[in-house]
Order: C-alpha cells, then structure tokens, then sequence
C-alpha cells in the first residue's frame, strides 16, 4: 500500500500541517436588523439506541425562531433546514453563527458560499456564546419536544407538522422579555414594517 509523499521544508524536515482557522464573531459585533446574525444548533434525543435531531435556528435581532425535527445529522440536513430559513425568513440572511458541529460543515457549508452568506463559529465547548439558541433549545424541549417525544421517533412528519404549528405560536403570540412582552413577530412589525409576510401560510 502507497502512502503520499510527506511534504518536507527547505531544511529537508517534515512541514506541520496547517488547518485553516474557522473565522469567529468579530468582538463588539452588534445586531442591527434582522437576518444580520442568526445562530444554529442541534438538540439531540435517543431512545432505545434511536437518534433523532431537533435542527434550531434564532434571529439575534427579533428573536423570530424555527426548528425542524430530522432522522439525520448529516450536513445535507443542515442545508435543507437553510433553505426553509430562507424561504420563510423575511429578510435575507447576512451571517450565521454555529458550533463546530459536522452537520455545520459540507453540504452546508457550500450552500452558504453559494448564498454569500458569512459563516462563524463559537469556540469548542463554549455554549455560551451561542446562548440566544441555546435558550430557545430549552424553550422547545420543555414546551413541545418533551411532550411530542414519541412522534419524534414513530412519525417525524406528523412530528413536524405539529411543530410547525407550536412554532407559528412562539413566533406570533408567545410574549419574550427582552421585547417587553410582546412576541418576535410583533417585535418586527413594529421594527422593521417592510418585513410583512403571510407567517401563518409560509410556516406551514
């Protein structure tokens, strides 16, 4: 079996590989509308040696968030679940911030080159700088995953059919303290008026 040459320096030494650095949220970076900065993560539930993902996704600037249940943790995933961001996000998506996951990379990583999207990357077991997704993966699995939990592993579609629903609910009738009591989609009309799209039709 033939190994490839290793590459060595001048002084005939083995040369050190250099992985390329993941670019990070600049410091002092401030949202300032929406779409500017959406995070990503995954929730992750087993049963009886069974995985299944939760995909979610929050707008750091309206709070606006959206989920999808999948079978897989493939990067196809990720990109698929993008593409629902940017079908039903009413502003076009500037960056995104993950973890350093595998199903962050790949297919995905290509489908936001593809849109010029910007792509940054907490630092490695550092949850806390993604706490705005984070929070909401606690909303979701108390308020809904909890409670669905067997058709996240028997019926994945009937799953997401009513996650859809729970969703159209966080986004239009849920009130959030950071926006004084009133929900991200109210939040946005009051903000950002040009962002007028049919939520209840395009969520679902």
């Amino acid at each position: 079996m033939r190994h490839a040459p290793q590459r060595l320096s001048a002084r005939g030494k083995p040369r050190a590989i250099r992985r390329k650095r993941k670019a990070r949220k600049p410091k002092g970076f401030v949202v300032q509308w929406p779409g500017h900065l959406i995070a990503l993560d995954t929730v992750e539930r087993i049963r009886d040696g069974c995985r299944r993902y939760i995909l979610t996704m929050t707008d750091i600037h309206s709070r606006i968030s959206l989920a999808i249940g999948a079978s897989s943790h493939a990067s196809r995933a990720a990109s698929d679940f993008l593409g629902i961001i940017q079908h039903v996000f009413p502003e076009p998506i500037h960056a995104v911030l993950s973890d350093n996951g595998s199903e962050f990379q790949g297919a995905f990583a290509k489908a936001l080159e593809k849109s010029a999207i910007i792509h940054w990357h907490i630092y490695p077991k550092t949850p806390k700088m993604n706490a705005h997704d984070e929070r909401f993966n606690r909303t979701i699995q108390e308020e809904f995953v909890d409670s669905h939990e067997d058709l996240l592993f028997t019926d994945l579609l009937t799953f997401n059919d009513h996650l859809a629903d729970w969703l159209i609910w966080f986004n239009c009738d849920r009130p959030h303290y950071s926006h004084g009591q009133i929900s991200p989609l109210q939040f946005l009309a009051q903000h950002q008026p040009q962002c007028h799209r049919r939520w209840t039709h395009t969520m679902t």
